[in-house]
């Protein structure tokens, strides 16, 4: 449009330029808002969940995730009103979910490791502080993944055991040379009567439960697995069998 004095025209703002505007306007509140609810269910159900700097700060972060977002949108000339909708639906979806992930870490991690223990019963499941929880395996028996000088070993868990005793493999694992060791203990084995060798650990651990400075013995003989016998469990505050669960109190 001409103005009347020769000057330049005026030229109108686009109208899907504004409906593109106004529904960035309404994205960008919609956004606040959930915002706004997150952090009202945050406080409401879990108050101490953004009580640390570094969970304010993740909280911060994730505002201004959506604070660009939303700046996008309102900087995008023109809009799918519905496709806009839909983006927004999926959107404060991911945010649900990082939110109940977030809140229910603890809830979530614990399951994940109960799965997995059944599928790997050798893996001891920490249920509280210094307790754990191991799972009967297709054999009947229980058996502890654990730590022995900072090596991996899979024990079997035997009651009727009276000491701690490494197979020659797992021995030489944890660097022994088998050629150098006095087999002077007997003892009684399924078998018949087994030989073994004294040897010192500077740890042992099974989770969370550690002992230090622990003497166990080395079978002379080739046998399946490692024995973890009462003079482990019997420095156990406790230890209790119940179906095919057995728990272990330090």
């Amino acid at each position: 449009m001409k103005m009347p004095d020769g000057g330049k025209s005026l030229r109108k703002t686009p109208r899907h330029k504004r409906n593109g505007m106004r529904v960035g306007v309404w994205v960008f509140l919609a956004l606040l808002l959930s915002s706004a609810i997150s952090l009202w269910f945050l406080n409401d159900y879990f108050p101490g969940s953004l009580s640390s700097w570094g969970d304010q700060m993740s909280f911060v972060h994730g505002i201004s995730l959506l604070a660009l977002i939303s700046s996008g949108l309102l900087a995008t000339r023109q809009i799918n009103f519905g496709e806009t909708v839909r983006n927004i639906s999926i959107w404060i979806g991911v945010a649900a979910a990082l939110i109940l992930g977030y809140s229910f870490q603890e809830e979530i991690k614990m399951a994940g490791t109960r799965v997995l223990s059944e599928l790997l019963p050798a893996r001891p499941v920490v249920t509280a502080e210094g307790v754990i929880t191991l799972i009967k395996g297709d054999d009947g028996q229980f058996h502890a993944s654990g730590l022995a000088n900072g090596t991996t070993v899979r024990f079997l868990v035997d009651t009727g055991a009276t000491g701690i005793s490494l197979s020659p493999d797992d021995a030489r694992r944890l660097g022994v040379d088998l050629a150098t060791l006095e087999y002077s203990l007997f003892f009684e084995t399924a078998n018949g009567i087994g030989r073994g060798a004294r040897w010192r650990l500077d740890s042992l651990s099974i989770g969370p439960i550690e002992f230090r400075d622990v003497t166990v013995s080395i079978n002379k003989e080739d046998v399946n697995s490692s024995l973890l016998g009462m003079s482990f469990l019997g420095r156990l505050a406790s230890f209790e069998v119940s179906g095919r669960k057995m728990t272990l109190r330090q």
